[in-house]
């Protein structure tokens, strides 16, 4: 190689450098806060010089080099400037100092990224999150609610317990397998997004994350993502959908054992179980079978203000009413509260004074279909299969748990229910055809 060649060659690769460092987000960046310095300090911007920062991380291993553009994060002079020069809040800077923990592991995006791909817009997995959305990866290190403030985050998990999403989904172990277990949902990702004429408005909710507005809508019109979806439509606001959705994208067990694991120490069997229904403060077995109702039940079979599901070609032609327990056990208004007493200390109705034996052989009958399941009988015989079935619970459900759920369900009772007063037009009918009880 001729020294003209060589002289050529490094002439290029200077230039093409500065072109980089000219074009590059970064550089500018960089330059507009040494600018702002200077404003204020002449000192201080004579001791900064315009580089690439990059923190090691391990979660996943790689580059975090947020901090190139964000450049004024750590300095609180930076607090009225615009983004991405505007100062990190400090109160969660001092128990999260990004030289150990860099940005990354808080905001997902494209660590290694010098520029505007960062943020992870164009398609990238795991799109940059800010503001509440942050609190979805709270739970990569924490594993107790307690542990932090997320606001958002725990009214979510609140709405996903106590509106019977465990009835069909599982999460950490605890549900039925109806539907998609929840537990890595956090970890999934598709850029296929929201539809409809609300996508706007859903995605805005999500700073853009076709991630979350698609699960998002997934909760709020479920055959609007898939056609062929069972799941019923619920009423939920959007600020609670929203909720929903921070929590729902916190459960990534696949990272949350790598981070945990790396950041704090901690391996899977000292964590604490972050799944916790309640149950420790429910004074009775009633209080316990409300939440239990809440938690496994109500989704399907309704609560004392919501309708049970609709069940086509099934007999009934809808689920069955947990408001109509106690017609099942062949009690009335004076027999209802032997029996609630009663299972506040035993997990049976048997030989309990005042209660007939069909009574304790019908609760049996109860407990073992909640234990073992049951595929509802079709109306039609060639037609579809009735698409709601009732899971087995035996995993789940104690005889204590269920004797909880069937004390509270007990307490729900209305003569005035829609079922009790077919049964009893439907006896009325008889008499009419010539049935008369009294002679009989």
């Amino acid at each position: 190689m001729t020294i003209a060649s060589a002289l050529t060659i490094v002439c290029v690769l200077t230039l093409s450098y500065l072109d980089f460092s000219v074009r590059s987000d970064w550089w500018q960046h960089q330059s507009r806060y040494q600018s702002r310095l200077q404003e204020n300090s002449a000192h201080l911007a004579r001791n900064i010089s315009a580089e690439i920062h990059e923190i090691e991380v391990n979660h996943p291993p790689g580059k975090d080099r947020c901090m190139s553009c964000h450049a004024g994060i750590l300095d609180p002079s930076m607090e009225e400037a615009s983004h991405p020069l505007k100062t990190h809040p400090q109160d969660i800077l001092k128990n999260h100092p990004v030289s150990a923990f860099g940005c990354t592991i808080c905001h997902d995006g494209r660590g290694p990224a010098t520029d505007i791909l960062a943020h992870g817009k164009d398609g990238f997995p795991t799109p940059m999150l800010q503001g509440p959305l942050v609190q979805s990866n709270c739970y990569r290190c924490h594993q107790d609610l307690d542990d932090v403030d997320v606001p958002q985050l725990a009214k979510g998990r609140k709405l996903v317990i106590e509106n019977g999403c465990l009835g069909c989904h599982k999460i950490e172990g605890r549900g039925a397998p109806m539907g998609p277990d929840l537990a890595r949902l956090g970890y999934a990702r598709t850029t296929r997004g929201p539809a409809g004429s609300r996508k706007k408005k859903v995605l805005a909710l999500y700073d853009g994350n076709p991630f979350l507005g698609y699960i998002h809508q997934a909760i709020s019109n479920p055959a609007q993502v898939m056609r062929s979806s069972i799941m019923p439509h619920f009423d939920f606001r959007d600020d609670q959908l929203r909720n929903m959705v921070i929590y729902l994208n916190s459960l990534q067990s696949a990272r949350q054992e790598n981070d945990s694991t790396l950041l704090t120490g901690a391996s899977s069997n000292q964590r604490k179980p972050r799944l916790s229904l309640g149950l420790e403060a429910a004074p009775t077995r009633k209080d316990r079978g409300e939440i239990l109702s809440a938690v496994f039940c109500v989704a399907c079979h309704g609560t004392s203000t919501r309708e049970s599901l609709p069940n086509p070609n099934s007999i009934r032609g809808k689920i069955p009413s947990l408001r109509t327990m106690a017609d099942r056990l062949h009690l009335d208004e004076d027999t209802i509260p032997i029996a609630i007493a009663a299972l506040e200390k035993q997990n049976d109705l048997n030989g309990v004074e005042g209660l007939s034996s069909i009574t304790s052989f019908q609760f049996e009958n109860v407990r073992q279909l909640i234990l073992a399941g049951s595929i509802p009988g079709a109306a039609k015989p060639y037609g579809k299969q009735p698409p709601f079935v009732m899971p087995a619970w035996k995993e789940q459900l104690s005889h204590e748990d269920i004797a909880s759920i069937v004390a509270y369900c007990l307490t729900q009772y209305s003569y005035d229910d829609e079922e009790w007063n077919e049964e009893e037009e439907w006896e009325e009918e008889d008499d009419d055809d010539g049935v008369d009880s009294e002679e009989n």
